[in-house]
């Protein structure tokens, strides 16, 4: 059967949405932080959020089980087909975060060092 007309679930008054908002907030959030929500194969949370693929790639970048796959593809971006529409992406603060935490935290100790065995230090 055909959905419901919206009037049916909730009303747009604005009330009514400022006092849903946090809890439909909060579930976004909890929905969003699981991997097994975001890997999805039907991919139901992206499609309601109507997000396009390149950046549904640039979110599934940012969670660390799949880092790896998804880093190819977010350098991708930056071919001429999506570059104009879809490379502000990689500028987006979250996936820089992403970027540094591979750089200071995930990459081993002896590729910073040059095999030394210690910590790298910074340099100015």
């Amino acid at each position: 059967p055909p959905m419901p007309e919206k009037k049916m679930w909730a009303s747009t008054d604005a009330s009514t949405v400022a006092e849903r908002k946090p809890a439909f907030e909060r579930m976004l959030r909890h929905m969003l932080a699981s991997e097994e929500v975001m890997f999805e194969k039907n991919n139901a949370v992206w499609k309601f959020l109507d997000l396009p693929n390149p950046g549904i790639v640039a979110a599934r970048y940012m969670l660390k089980s799949q880092r790896l796959n998804y880093a190819r593809q977010c350098g991708k971006l930056l071919d001429p087909k999506y570059e104009k529409e879809h490379a502000y992406r990689l500028a987006h603060d979250s996936v820089i975060r992403t970027n540094l935490q591979v750089l200071l935290v995930d990459l081993p100790a002896k590729k910073l060092d040059g095999g030394r065995g210690g910590k790298a230090e910074a340099t100015a």
